[in-house]
């Protein structure tokens, strides 16, 4: 019996430690790709909930001097037509102003050339990574890139379906890596005024407005303040809520594992009632002698209720001390790799991030599944 409920412990064992470095892979990777948004995405963002463009009001143009906004950076985001050569491609055309390099880490992201939207009155075009190499760009050539945007006022020639557009020649100054294939394959950074003049807009109209907290400032509390202060028009969004679609994926898959490794569990923990029956049925007559000493059912009952527990408790205690041991070491080491040896990965192994509240979780859950399938084998100490 003893070999019986160290197998069924075991089990447990196994199924916990499983979980712990499943759901910890999962944070890791969470955290991972948030640190990869947060060097292009600002920590706040306002903009409209229901149209485009909006024009700089002086309310919102007061936002420079709040206490906390440590940078005010209009930008105007458009569908564009990028070519080069035979080459062409749609893209997300970002006008930014001078001061956006202040208000994204967008230095850091930089693999070719330099951030450089505008030198001397002319202006450059500083693209993705992805958008480059599909394309063909580089920081050297010297041929410039062509951008059309369709015309917002004017009718279409059908005669002449090229003069509907506007174009403006550019050269590349820099390539970024967001490593995002979001950003990468679809962003082209131009300066703000350039926009604006070929979508017919005037300086004071942008798609939003993204802001860079000062050090020390609380976050929320900051975009609390300009809800109260914005009318209902407007949406503020912190760097979770401009990827609120992603990070509400990774959350769904991460605890539809956590199920599926949970039901795992459950069929280890049914080793739990083969073992605790079995047990009956051998203490049978020092189960009689209890009784004849004067125990009640519910005492004798609740001794194996405690006994098939135990087994439970013991293997998620131990389960839980080689996850744990486990993710430390992958943290530490790296030993389980992600199998790029060409560099093609971000990372050469998987990343681990242990959170207390998952441990809690699955520490919870062992002990619920390992308490409910020792209450129906003790029902047979009564007979």
């Amino acid at each position: 019996m003893n070999i019986v409920s160290y197998i069924s412990a075991g089990g447990i064992c196994v199924a916990t430690m499983a979980l712990v470095c499943v759901l910890s892979v999962y944070n890791g990777f969470e955290k991972l790709v948030q640190g990869l948004f947060s060097e292009f995405d600002p920590d706040l963002k306002i903009t409209l909930t229901e149209g485009k463009v909006f024009q700089i009001s002086p309310a919102i143009d007061s936002i420079r001097t709040m206490d906390g906004v440590a940078c005010f950076s209009p930008v105007l985001e458009e569908n564009a037509l990028l070519r080069n050569d035979d080459k062409q491609q749609p893209v997300v055309l970002k006008g930014v102003s001078a001061n956006y390099e202040d208000a994204v880490n967008i230095g850091h992201l930089i693999i070719s050339g330099n951030y450089v939207i505008e030198r001397n009155g002319t202006p450059f075009a500083v693209a993705g990574a992805g958008l480059a190499m599909i394309n063909g760009l580089s920081t050297n050539f010297l041929n410039p890139i062509t951008i059309y945007v369709p015309k917002r006022t004017g009718k279409v020639n059908i005669a002449n379906p090229k003069s509907s557009f506007r174009q403006q020649m550019l050269y590349v100054s820099g390539v970024f890596s967001v490593k995002q294939p979001e950003y990468d394959e679809k962003y082209l950074l131009v300066p703000l005024c350039l926009a604006q003049q070929m979508l017919e807009y005037d300086e004071r109209t942008v798609s939003a407005i993204e802001l860079k907290v000062s050090a020390g400032t609380d976050v929320k509390q900051l975009k609390a303040n300009l809800c109260k202060m914005l009318p209902e028009t407007f949406v503020v969004q912190d760097k979770y809520e401009q990827q609120g679609e992603f990070y509400r994926i990774m959350k769904v898959e991460k605890w539809i594992t956590y199920l599926i490794l949970s039901f795992i569990l459950l069929i280890a923990v049914f080793n739990i009632i083969g073992s605790l029956s079995m047990l009956i049925i051998e203490k049978k007559e020092d189960v009689s002698i209890f009784f004849n000493m004067g125990a009640s059912q519910r005492q004798v009952r609740w001794i194996f209720i405690w006994e098939g527990w135990l087994i439970s408790v013991l293997g998620a205690i131990v389960g839980m001390a080689l996850g744990i041991l486990l993710c430390f070491v992958q943290q530490r080491f790296g030993i389980i790799h992600l199998g790029g040896a060409d560099g093609s990965y971000i990372i050469n192994a998987y990343p681990v991030d242990l959170q207390l509240f998952d441990l809690c979780c699955i520490f919870l859950t062992v002990l619920l599944f390992g308490f409910v399938s020792v209450l129906y084998p003790s029902r047979f100490v009564n007979r």
